[in-house]
């Protein structure tokens, strides 16, 4: 599909018959551009534009053109004609932020979830383990390693020399036994 160019100029007067954006009046001014040149030559001037792209506004962005291509190349020839080749929209959606279900948080004693034991080889020996379902391991439960948590998609293995802990948001965090998660939690509020 070949592009179609918008001509501004005296043989082509600006036409009043293009879509409308749905809520132009709530797009910021300084977030639409076009990229306007001279016909015939092979750079643009990005200009900027009302988002409303009524036929007063695209007047006053050939205006500017002219000036910035004066700017820019140090000439204008406001009787050329022109053409658009883009017009550009910057944009960004705003959304609420999601809302995590905050869970209670219990005891640490994690035995309700524990589903049983396993031989485990881990740094080349082999030894049994307690093995957790990650669906009871409720907020609140800790555990040393080396523990296996398995849940339905996805297995978490807490090392030797690791602690885990289940939070409000039941995400699992995982810290080295002589590192408080108290004290690393305040770390990271500093």
């Amino acid at each position: 599909m070949a592009a179609r160019r918008a001509r501004h100029g005296p043989n082509h007067p600006v036409r009043d018959d293009g879509p409308r954006p749905r809520d132009a009046e709530e797009i910021p001014a300084d977030r639409v551009r076009l990229d306007v040149r001279y016909v015939g030559q092979f750079h643009e001037v990005a200009v900027p534009i009302s988002p409303r792209l009524a036929p007063a506004d695209l007047d006053a962005a050939a205006a500017r053109f002219h000036r910035l291509h004066d700017e820019v190349y140090g000439y204008a020839m406001p009787d050329a004609e022109t053409e658009t080749i883009n017009v550009r929209l910057k944009a960004r959606g705003l959304t609420d932020p999601p809302r995590f279900p905050v869970q209670p948080v219990g005891p640490e004693d994690p035995a309700a979830a524990l589903k049983g034991e396993r031989r485990v080889r881990l740094t080349g020996t082999t030894t049994r383990v307690p093995v957790y379902d990650g669906e009871a391991f409720a907020p609140g439960f800790a555990q040393a390693g080396p523990a296996p948590i398995e849940q339905t998609h996805t297995t978490v293995l807490v090392p030797p020399g690791y602690r885990v802990t289940c939070d409000a948001y039941r995400n699992y965090v995982i810290h080295a036994t002589d590192r408080p998660l108290d004290a690393l939690l305040s770390g990271l509020r500093q």
